[in-house]
């Protein structure tokens, strides 16, 4: 805005060439004069005899009289900037000899009361005298009197900026009496909460910037009395403007809209469609009070650029509890958008509503959606965009995308923005060689390269086209493998036979590396599978001896088949036996009465053929014992053939989650006897044992 009201005075600040006559401690470029002095000085230097424009800026120049400028007044100086200069006194007639000054600024020097700078504005003398900048005073007044000291009839002002003087009132009834043709006026980072409204008839630009305002019905007037008729550009951010609505009806020559920072809760149908000029709006920053945006909020036949950032906003889905949007209508009013920034708002890249927001947008020709933490690109997020010039999805946390989906069929795209993302390796695949055609500038830097040969497409595009990559090579770090960490990526540029000698290591690592797990896994399988290989295995040794089952009870040599391990032996030997075998009833112990000689397999298998039951005496130990599994194995085959055929005896407690699922079976399915050592409940668990034998 500066640059604007200084012409070219602030863009030569910083860029100079020094040119003969120039004085000491300054700096001169053409015809602008710009001085910087830490010493007390009482008059300024002698400029250069061409000189038109002097910015004595950061001096120590603490009185200024009349003679003090007695260097200036053989010149036609038409910009004086006397910004921070410690001014204390100034007097009346300090710049009356200035003949041709068309701006004046005195921001800064705080120490000058109101009255000293109107007093001297009043004494100015030049008849062109169109800007006046006094910022930084702290006056909090009213400037009324400034008003009154620029309205002298000699002066054209139509220039007044007004910024950071903490004034409380806005009177734009004595503004418009004294300053009728002012054009342009600036009172930002004020304290403004009194608004008096009135007729500015002239006025085409209005900065109201960071105050206390509150915007009311019918403040710039009604549709058949505009009190700002002629007016092109309102800023109004960082206000206490809750409701836009019915606010702006008669601005009918606004073409530039900036409301953002307020604290805004909702945006109703048509709020901006009777300002019939608006080309730029700007609603950024609402501190995530917005909730509410109908369909046609947005609706104008003129909007060029909308700036709807920084609002967090979550178009993630339109039926989420307390916000309300149409993806389909909330952009769908804009035939003529052409710039739309929907930054550090929240999206969803799994559904489609985003794409269903941009479908619309026929003319769009530049997109930003920086700072929403997108883990991808969205499929077909600009298929039918087909005048999109300008992307960018900067600051985000792109890891990778489909470049068939995203940017298949694109070819109108000349900037990309895909810097600072989490991005490690580009492959051709992300870009399609269609897509790829009319780029001219592509932002990827700030990005976690993975600097191996999976880089090395991209190495030969920057090598090819090195002019298109933007902020190449100071900013393209690599950051793996951890050897690379930290250098630049021009540095790493390996040759096709290194990453091809490379590539046939990995994949013979990866051959053997799939070999190994598939041989871990089948051992694993066969470990976790053995009860079931060794029943196989006996299934299929019976079958070439020719053995059958024993179906008849006569037949059977024994009253019990006892599985136990090692580790209960003693119980089984000491208790069980003593207390079973009695009355002719006989058990097949393993320890006892497998013969000699013959496999166990066979010692088993006859062991349960011959007897009448099966019992299993049920511990912790047993269920970790191989062989003991395998013969509950046999024991549960011929369960199913006789349902009496199995007694199972809990000589301790075990948890269900640390018994094989058959296991587990059998116990809900079948009754089981406890064992106790107690005197009287012992006496009880032999009779039911001999009772279920016999």
């Amino acid at each position: 805005m500066e640059n604007t009201i200084y012409g070219t005075v602030s863009l030569l600040l910083f860029h100079y060439v020094v040119v003969q006559g120039c004085p000491r401690a300054c700096s001169c470029n053409e015809t602008i004069v710009t001085c910087r002095n830490d010493e007390e000085l009482r008059y300024i230097p002698k400029l250069p005899d061409d000189a038109t424009g002097l910015i004595f800026s950061g001096n120590y120049l603490p009185f200024i009289e009349r003679h003090t400028m007695s260097n200036l007044t053989r010149l036609k100086l038409t910009v004086l900037v006397l910004r921070y200069n410690h001014i204390r006194n100034i007097s009346k007639d300090a710049l009356s000899e200035l003949k041709f000054l068309e701006k004046i600024d005195l921001t800064g020097n705080k120490n000058l009361t109101i009255h000293q700078v109107a007093d001297t504005l009043r004494g100015i003398h030049s008849a062109y005298l169109h800007t006046v900048i006094i910022n930084s005073f702290y006056w909090r007044k009213d400037l009324s009197i400034i008003y009154q000291a620029v309205s002298v009839p000699q002066f054209k002002i139509k220039t007044l900026i007004s910024e950071g003087n903490t004034l409380n009132i806005l009177n734009f009834t004595s503004l418009n009496r004294h300053l009728p043709k002012l054009e342009h006026l600036s009172v930002k980072f004020n304290s403004i909460q009194i608004f008096i409204t009135d007729h500015a008839l002239s006025l085409k630009r209005l900065y109201l910037d960071y105050n206390y305002i509150e915007l009311k019905e019918n403040m710039f007037g009604t549709p058949n009395d505009c009190f700002f008729p002629n007016l092109e550009i309102l800023q109004m951010k960082s206000n206490f403007l809750i409701y836009f609505e019915n606010r702006f009806s008669c601005l009918d020559n606004v073409h530039t809209l900036k409301i953002g920072r307020n604290p805004v809760k909702r945006i109703l149908n048509n709020t901006f469609y009777n300002l019939t000029s608006l080309r730029t709006l700007s609603i950024s920053n609402t501190g995530g009070r917005l909730y509410k945006i109908e369909s046609l909020a947005f609706r104008s036949d003129t909007i060029q650029s909308l700036n709807f950032s920084a609002n967090y906003f979550p178009f993630i889905s339109e039926s989420a509890e307390r916000f309300y949007f149409n993806p389909d209508e909330i952009l769908n009013h804009l035939p003529n958008l052409e710039v739309l920034d929907l930054s550090e708002n929240k999206f969803n890249v799994t559904n489609n509503v985003l794409f269903r927001m941009l479908i619309p947008l026929k003319n769009l020709q530049h997109l930003t959606i920086r700072h929403c933490a997108l883990t991808t690109i969205p499929k077909n997020l600009i298929f039918r965009l087909e005048k999109l010039r300008y992307l960018d999805l900067s600051q985000n946390h792109i890891k990778t995308w489909k470049g068939k989906t995203v940017f298949k069929n694109v070819s109108s795209i000349e900037i990309l923005r895909l810097d600072m993302n989490y991005i490690t390796v580009f492959k051709e695949s992300l870009f399609p060689a269609v897509f790829r055609r009319n780029l001219r500038s592509i932002y990827l830097a700030n990005n976690p390269f993975s600097c191996t040969c999976k880089l090395l497409w991209l190495r030969k595009w920057i090598e090819d086209k090195s002019e298109i990559f933007k902020q190449y090579p100071e900013h393209y770090i690599c950051s793996t493998p951890i050897e690379l960490h930290g250098s630049l990526l021009k540095s790493y540029f390996p040759s096709d036979r290194e990453c091809e000698s490379i590539n046939e290591l990995l994949i013979a690592f990866t051959v053997l590396s799939t070999i190994g797990i598939f041989v871990v896994m089948l051992a694993s399988l066969v470990y976790k599978g053995r009860w079931h290989i060794r029943h196989a295995i006996y299934l299929f040794h019976i079958r070439q001896k020719g053995y059958e089952g024993m179906d008849d009870v006569s037949n059977f040599l024994y009253s019990g088949f006892v599985v136990y391990c090692d580790e209960d032996r003693e119980w089984v030997k000491d208790k069980f036996i003593k207390m079973v075998e009695i009355n002719d009833r006989k058990l097949c112990i393993h320890h006892r009465d497998f013969v000699g000689g013959k496999l166990i397999i066979d010692n088993i298998a006859n062991g349960i053929a011959r007897s009448k039951k099966v019992i299993l005496i049920l511990s912790r130990a047993m269920i970790k014992s191989d062989w003991c599994l395998f013969e509950m194995r046999l024991a549960h085959k011929k369960f199913i053939k006789r349902a009496d055929s199995l007694l199972i005896i809990m000589l301790e407690t075990v948890s269900p989650d640390d018994m094989p699922k058959s296991l587990h079976t059998l116990l809900t399915i079948s009754t089981y006897i406890r064992w106790s050592s107690d005197l009287v409940a012992e006496e009880e668990f032999w009779k039911k044992v001999r009772r279920a034998i016999k």
